[in-house]
């Protein structure tokens, strides 16, 4: 029995003569219940951005025709071999030498109740679930890595000079599925009712989350969802092409699948500091609640096991840290990764920087500071290793935010400060790590225009916290 319904549209808007965006929604594998969904946006800034969102297309629809191993894995291989297949078509004709685009797709399940993810750039997937609209991806951009850590409004963010400057895109450089800095992939669940958003930013920068979530909670079919979402981005402005896919879990609604609901609920009404997304779900029903003998008898012995562990593994990092002190080379490193097309080299590189021995310079001039260039080095540079402090020092980024990634995929932390240092940050993007920064006693960091972003913990402190505000942090 089929369970799931798919619809898909693009407009060119008001403002563009030509529409530049692509999608891809169709039913794969022979199954009515699994679909391949994806919206593409060729980069306007450059010519062939609508060659580009073609190739993307096509490629990701041929390779996807055939199952030949996990849903996730295919698809990530699938947008690998779309930007490999535009980065080729781009050496082939010069007024094609800039063409690239950013694409999400998905593969929607309902026999699984699966949803695969694959994202590159600033288009966007949004699940729509009991009312709640939540952004499942991450934009790849200045501005959009700053709405997501909540250090500017959506208001805010949408308007912002440079909301169209990007990060990553498909099709610049040659790249493999296990890249660090490519592409973001993800498998969550898809139950019953529930409904799937991919869009271009032709959408999202004209349409606040809030007025898509009153389109999608409308009883009417998921083509005139579709239909009113590109009317009221045309009549907010149209500023770009508008693109829009929906897919709708039509399978009903379960006792099991009415219980995932709730209890995914339960989660953002108990913890709202770490929900991002601008509707949040209201709830009547209040929790029942434990006799008041339970409730003591079980904090009495919480509080202490807790601090005891937490003593515990302190100290325990401590001593690691002190027999396993990081490894520090004496200069920057460099890797470039070199294509030959006839009797043209084009090289595309990936600078590994040991910001340490760059900082042990800096002090041997004198200078307790390190001005960035991101125009030099490119906006995203990579630590090889941990970046030891152990005087008073500046790290600056000066023409626009750069970028920090580690080279592995997770690494555990980017900047150890010894005892008695000093340490201000301006203008940077700490990305990927578990812990942003491991502290001794006698230590201060100052951040200033400071973002992270999936770090776990910006500071690890090796010992009680004095003082704790703003954008400031002193340990003694």
């Amino acid at each position: 029995m089929e369970k799931l319904r798919i619809v898909g549209n693009t407009d060119t808007g008001k403002n563009r003569k030509d529409n530049q965006d692509k999608f891809i929604c169709k039913y794969i594998w022979a199954n009515k219940n699994i679909a391949l969904l994806a919206a593409i946006d060729g980069v306007g800034g450059y010519y062939g951005g609508e060659t580009a969102a073609d190739i993307a297309r096509a490629s990701i629809e041929t390779y996807m025709e055939k199952q030949n191993g996990e849903p996730l894995k295919m698809l990530e291989e699938a947008v690998v071999q779309a930007n490999n297949s535009i980065y080729r078509e781009r050496q082939k004709d010069f007024k094609f030498s800039n063409m690239c685009c950013v694409l999400t797709t998905a593969i929607v399940d309902t026999e699984k109740q699966k949803l695969h993810i694959v994202h590159v750039g600033d288009s966007r997937l949004y699940r729509f679930r009991a009312g709640v609209l939540e952004k499942l991806t991450k934009d790849h951009s200045l501005v959009g890595i700053r709405e997501d850590e909540n250090m500017i409004s959506e208001e805010e963010a949408m308007n912002h000079p440079r909301r169209n400057e990007i990060l990553r895109d498909v099709g610049s450089q040659i790249h493999k599925v296990d890249d660090i800095d490519f592409l973001d992939s993800a498998t969550t669940d898809f139950l019953p009712q529930d409904i799937v958003l991919l869009c271009s930013d032709g959408l999202t920068d004209m349409l606040m989350q809030k007025q898509i979530s009153e389109v999608l909670a409308e009883h009417s079919d998921l083509e005139i969802k579709v239909l009113k979402l590109i009317q009221l981005a045309n009549e907010a402005g149209g500023k770009d092409n508008i693109t829009i896919v929906l897919a709708k879990n039509e399978s009903l609604v379960s006792a099991t699948a009415s219980k995932k609901i709730t209890d995914a609920f339960s989660v953002k009404v108990l913890y709202p500091e770490t929900e991002k997304t601008s509707a949040r779900k209201q709830t009547n029903e209040k929790p029942v609640s434990e006799p008041e003998s339970r409730k003591s008898k079980k904090n009495v012995w919480r509080l202490p096991l807790i601090i005891m562990l937490v003593a515990i593994i302190a100290a325990a990092v401590y001593v690691w840290s002190l027999n396993n002190p990081p490894k520090v080379t004496n200069s920057a490193q460099a890797v470039a990764v070199t294509t030959t097309v006839g009797s043209d080299t084009l090289s595309a590189k990936k600078t590994l920087i040991n910001l340490d021995s760059l900082i042990v310079n800096a002090i041997k001039n004198k200078n307790k500071q390190l001005i960035l260039s991101a125009n030099e080095l490119g906006d995203t540079l990579y630590l090889a290793q941990p970046v030891v402090i152990k005087d008073t020092f500046e790290l600056i980024a000066k023409d626009k935010p750069i970028v920090i990634l580690p080279v592995t995929v997770k690494a555990d932390v980017a900047f150890v400060l010894e005892e008695n240092t000093r340490f201000f940050l301006k203008n940077l993007i700490i990305s990927r790590f578990s812990t942003g920064f491991s502290t001794k006693k006698n230590t201060e960091i100052r951040f200033q225009d400071v973002i992270f972003s999936q770090v776990n913990e910006k500071v690890s402190i090796l010992v009680p916290k004095d003082t704790l505000k703003n954008e400031s942090f002193i340990f003694k």
